[in-house]
């Protein structure tokens, strides 16, 4: 766990040396832990801004709806996509002579989430503020919606950077385990990459447009 900080700094490094050790999943799974149950906070500060405004009577409906959230956006979308990767990965990888075994490969996809795991940090701690700055300032609704909403659209974008960063691990995480050049490497992780930004950004146009339409901007 403490080398870590080399996945950060010097991930080729760690790559390199992680392929030549024991296969051990518990630090992949710690990051993917981390990044799937931090949002808790989140939905925890919400709870209590209920609490204090008096909103008992959609207190319960709104927990229904933040659990579902919860549970698809942080833990089964996220799980689904290190699964998805892994599969695709290891599957393609043997097809072109791959060296590296399927829980190699599961440990490297697990490994190449940590920005994913970061950003989420930086979500909560930037939603916490978002929050604070509501209760402790005299903040009108508007105001308020117009703060969430830029948060939520520098986010966005700076989301599609964390993704590159992502692509960038698991490129060096088949480039060591599986023995190919980086470009092949970078060719084999780009394809699913490519095809999920390229969602996410229709989404993204999607949503500009219907906003839009009904702002009349």
């Amino acid at each position: 766990m403490a080398g870590l900080w080399d996945l950060v700094v010097r991930p080729d490094t760690f790559f390199a040396r992680v392929s030549q050790e024991a296969i051990d999943l518990r630090p992949p799974l710690a990051i993917f832990a981390a990044g799937a149950l931090l949002p808790g906070l989140v939905y925890m500060v919400i709870i209590v801004a209920y609490m204090v405004s008096g909103s008992f009577s959609s207190l319960s409906v709104t927990l229904q709806g933040m659990m579902w959230v919860f549970l698809k956006c942080n833990v089964s979308l996220p799980l689904a996509g290190w699964i998805i990767m892994s599969l695709w990965t290891w599957g393609i990888s043997r097809g072109l002579g791959g060296k590296g075994s399927l829980a190699a490969t599961v440990r490297d996809t697990g490994y190449g989430m940590m920005p994913w795991t970061l950003s989420i940090i930086a979500f909560v701690l930037l939603a916490i503020m978002l929050f604070v700055i509501g209760f402790a300032a005299p903040v009108t609704t508007g105001v308020m919606e117009e703060y969430a909403q830029t948060a939520y659209d520098t986010w966005t974008y700076l989301g599609l950077l964390f993704v590159i960063w992502q692509w960038y691990l698991w490129t060096l995480g088949v480039q060591h385990t599986q023995k190919f050049a980086f470009g092949r490497s970078a060719v084999i992780t780009g394809i699913p990459v490519a095809v999920y930004l390229a969602f996410v950004i229709a989404a993204m146009a999607s949503v500009d447009v219907t906003r839009m339409i009904m702002t009349g901007t």
